[in-house]
């Protein structure tokens, strides 16, 4: 397009502007599904089913997350040496939304799971594109961190998050 690059087949959309602003959007998946788990282990409570629109996927989040940065990572030769890209990112709504995971093999913790209080998860930091291309996981795992300390009880370390981010770019995941 003559204002820049942009996809949206996807019920996604991503873009890049010649003006350098980078988007994307997409509507959590989980405002249509209900999971068929919480990872949550401990009574009933742990397996209550949650409605749609009230949850948030653990491994869903760190996929579009390492997506996220990894596009952008790619698209900063088009910036000159030393040039600032700022990055802005608003998740949500997720206050009422609990974090669950629905891959067997992983549990998030013990007793039901707990709802957000924060209205969205907001992260804003200028980079230099060197910094984004050669460091962008670090970047990536920061983000993750602060997003899932919005859920009580959740306790996960940037160290694991790398470790999940790198499994993810080796498509072990």
């Amino acid at each position: 397009m003559v204002w820049g690059i942009a996809n949206d087949l996807y019920d996604e959309t991503w873009a890049l502007t010649k003006s350098g602003l980078f988007c994307f959007s997409k509507e959590f998946q989980e405002n249509k599904l209900t999971p068929e788990r919480t990872g949550y282990r401990g009574g009933e409570e742990a397996k209550r089913p949650i409605p749609p629109g009230e949850w948030m996927e653990f491994t869903w989040a760190i996929r579009t997350a390492v997506d996220f940065f990894l596009f952008q990572s790619r698209f900063t030769d088009a910036f000159g040496p030393g040039q600032g890209i700022h990055l802005s990112l608003r998740i949500g709504p997720l206050a009422g939304r609990k974090l669950v995971c629905q891959r067997w093999e992983i549990e998030m913790g013990f007793g039901a799971p707990e709802p957000s209080r924060a209205p969205f998860f907001e992260f804003e930091r200028t980079v230099d594109g060197e910094t984004l291309r050669t460091s962008w996981e670090g970047i990536c795992a920061e983000v993750l961190k602060q997003l899932f300390d919005l859920f009580p009880n959740i306790r996960i370390t940037q160290d694991t998050l790398l470790k999940w981010i790198e499994k993810y770019k080796t498509r072990r995941f």
